[in-house]
């Protein structure tokens, strides 16, 4: 959350997907503003 530096106005809804476990699937959605990262760390590397 403090490397996010931009926040769009566009919400958007992605196409969906799926969210599971052994216990099975249940299909899951976003609703969310385009953000712009300024710095991530991938896989624990820096």
């Amino acid at each position: 959350i403090k490397k996010v530096d931009m926040v769009g106005s566009d919400l958007k809804t992605d196409s969906g997907g799926f969210c599971g476990a052994d216990s099975g699937l249940c299909p899951v959605t976003s609703f969310q503003p385009r953000m712009r990262i300024s710095l991530m760390s991938v896989g624990g590397e820096d």
